[in-house]
Order: structure tokens, then sequence, then C-alpha cells
């Protein structure tokens, strides 16, 4: 659920949420709009559209809401020919990673390491695990 977070809405009910997407909002406004001269056209930007695309072929929504937040038994039923490869996760999360670290690079001009994402890797890796294991 951790690394689904990530790719939230940029709001939810008015509040802003900690999302990739938020991200792509501050990067077009006052003053971070400077360093993305292009705007939505910019490459970089434009990846984390392309990102959110991979983010929905990977891990449908029905599956997020019903199978792993809300844990509705009946319906993970419904979906058990919903495959979720862990190799495709993980490659989304990296790829999401690497965008939030090059727009951080642009911002502070200089490379903005983040912390590792191991962890979440794994506990995403577990909770998928458990599904099928229990299916």
């Amino acid at each position: 659920m951790e690394v689904e977070k990530v790719f939230d809405r940029a709001r939810t009910n008015g509040h802003e949420n900690c999302s990739i997407k938020y991200l792509q909002e501050l990067c077009l406004v006052e003053p971070l709009n400077a360093l993305f001269p292009d705007g939505k056209d910019d490459k970089l930007l434009v990846s984390i559209d392309n990102c959110y695309s991979k983010y929905e072929e990977v891990l449908p929504v029905e599956i997020r809401n019903k199978m792993m937040a809300h844990h509705d038994f009946e319906r993970i039923l419904e979906f058990k020919e919903s495959l979720i490869f862990f190799e495709e996760v993980k490659d989304l999360v990296t790829q999401s990673v690497t965008i939030i670290e090059k727009i951080g690079e642009r911002i502070t001009s200089f490379a903005c390491k983040l912390p590792s994402m191991k962890f979440y890797v794994n506990a995403y890796r577990d909770a998928i695990k458990a599904i099928v294991s229990d299916s």
C-alpha cells in the first residue's frame, strides 16, 4: 500500500497528497515553473504521465481499492485472474524513484538521492505473496 500512495491523485477532498502527480503540479507553478520552461510538455513532467499509465496497467485501481486497501474478500475472489507481477511493480517503483530524483536534481542543482526504496519493494512483495497464498 505504501508504494500505491505515490500514485495517488494530486488532491483528495481538497487536500494535497504526497504523490508524484502533486509534484508535477508544483513544478508548473511559480517559482518552480522557471525550471520547466516547456511546461506540461517538459520531457521530465511527461514521464510522470507515462509512469501513471504504466501504474494503471500494472496495478489496476480495482485491485488497489478492493483487494489491498479494503480487504474486500468477496471482491478478491472475483479478481482471481488478475495477476500482479513483482518484477513489473519493482520496475514501476524504480521508474518513479528515478523521476523524483531527476526533479530533485533540477530543483536543487545537485543530485538528490532518495532513501532506498528496498523497504517498500520488500513490503509490497510480502503483501502480494500474502494475497496469493490466501487464494
